[in-house]
C-alpha cells in the first residue's frame, strides 16, 4: 500500500514537471510491487497495466523500442490474468491493442496492426451499444483500419474504417442533432 502512495506521487510530480527521474523512480517502485505480488494475486494484473502505461510516455521520451516491447508484453501477461467475462478485461484489451498500435506506427508491421484489430474488435463486443465506453473503442478500431488503409491501400480497410466512424457518429449524435444536419444538408443542397 505504501509502495502505491508512493508510486502515485512520482507520477504525479511527473505529469505536472514532465522530469525523467520522477518516471524512473516510479516504474522502478511498479517493479518492485510487481515482486511483492505473485501471479495469482488480484492486484497483480492491475500493476502490470500500470507499469506498461508507464513504460509508454518513457518510450514517447527516449524512443528506446525495447521500452515499448516490454509494454506490449507487460500488457499481454495482464490480459492473460483478465479472462473471459473478467470485469477489467476490457480496460486490458485497449491497453495491449494501443502498445502494438504504437509499435505499428514505428515499426509499420501488419502482425502489430492486424492483432490491434482483433482486439479492438473483442473490446467493441464488449461494450453494447449505449455503453460508455463504445464510443472510444469504435473510434479506436476505426484509427486502426484507417492507419492500415493508408500502409496497404485496401479498398477493405477504408470501407470498413467509415462504417466504425458513421457508427461512432450516430452513436453519439442525438435524433434531434441528426435532423437538424439532414435539414441543413438539404437546405445548402437545394441552394445550388
Amino acid at each position: 500500500m505504501l509502495l502505491d502512495v508512493l508510486a502515485t506521487c512520482f507520477r504525479v510530480r511527473y505529469e505536472q514537471f514532465g522530469a525523467m527521474e520522477d518516471l524512473s523512480a516510479v516504474i522502478v517502485l511498479f517493479r518492485n510491487a510487481l515482486a511483492l505480488h505473485p501471479q495469482d494475486h488480484p492486484l497483480r494484473p492491475g500493476l502490470l497495466s500500470c507499469l506498461a502505461l508507464l513504460l509508454t510516455p518513457r518510450y514517447d521520451r527516449l524512443r528506446v523500442l525495447e521500452e515499448l516491447d516490454m509494454a506490449i508484453a507487460l500488457n499481454q501477461d495482464a490480459l492473460d490474468l483478465r479472462h473471459r467475462g473478467h470485469p477489467d478485461r476490457s480496460e486490458s484489451l485497449t491497453n495491449l491493442a494501443g502498445s502494438l498500435f504504437n509499435r505499428y506506427q514505428h515499426l509499420g508491421a501488419t502482425e502489430d496492426i492486424d492483432r490491434a484489430i482483433v482486439l479492438t474488435r473483442e473490446t467493441v463486443d464488449l461494450h453494447p451499444r449505449g455503453h460508455p465506453f463504445r464510443s472510444r473503442a469504435l473510434t479506436n478500431l476505426a484509427l486502426c483500419f484507417s492507419s492500415r488503409h493508408r500502409q496497404l491501400g485496401t479498398r477493405e480497410d477504408r470501407d470498413e474504417a467509415i462504417v466504425l466512424k458513421r457508427e461512432n457518429t450516430l452513436t453519439n449524435c442525438s435524433l434531434r442533432t441528426i435532423l437538424h444536419l439532414i435539414t441543413l444538408f438539404a437546405t445548402t443542397s437545394s441552394k445550388t
